[in-house]
């Protein structure tokens, strides 16, 4: 168990106040994971695809990854800032209307990943969603092709399914 912030730092005023400290753990969720993220951690290792606390990850991609966006973003104290699209997911996750913060979700047996793209300065964000959510609501290639991209998560929050 690590401590981390978990919640927004989106920088909106709603955002900033839904944040808090909560305790990380790991293995939190990882029951309730998605098949697939299970094969493909086994595979890649916690390296590629970390289970770590998700404010974090920007430092961690900074450290482990040598990504130089992910550096200059914490460097500038932004540690947990992102493009729209994921932010708006990261902030939908950690709203009380869903999960109440980012351990929650996590809890929960979402799993999220952001490969740096070291040449463009950005990022390929991996969403995996839990089992059950890829039982009750993505097709059968939707299932067989995870992880799902940020604009398929957004459409999942928006339609506002209860998970």
């Amino acid at each position: 168990h690590i401590g981390c912030a978990s919640g927004s730092a989106s920088g909106s005023a709603s955002a900033s106040t839904s944040a808090s400290t909560t305790m990380w753990s790991d293995n939190e969720g990882e029951s309730l994971t998605s098949k697939a993220w299970r094969a493909q951690r086994e595979v890649e290792g916690s390296a590629s695809l970390p289970t770590s606390c998700w404010s974090q990850r920007r430092r961690r991609c900074a450290e482990v990854h040598g990504c130089d966006a992910c550096a200059r973003y914490v460097k500038d104290g932004h540690d947990f800032k992102y493009a729209p699209q994921t932010q708006a997911v990261l902030d939908a996750f950690a709203s009380p209307g869903a999960y109440g913060s980012h351990a929650g979700a996590h809890a929960a047996g979402w799993r999220w990943n952001s490969r740096p793209n070291h040449d463009g300065g950005s990022h390929l964000h991996q969403w995996w969603p839990p089992q059950e959510v890829v039982e009750q609501h993505l097709s059968h290639a939707e299932a067989k092709s995870l992880p799902l991209g940020t604009r398929r998560v957004l459409d999942l929050q928006k339609r506002s399914l209860s998970f």
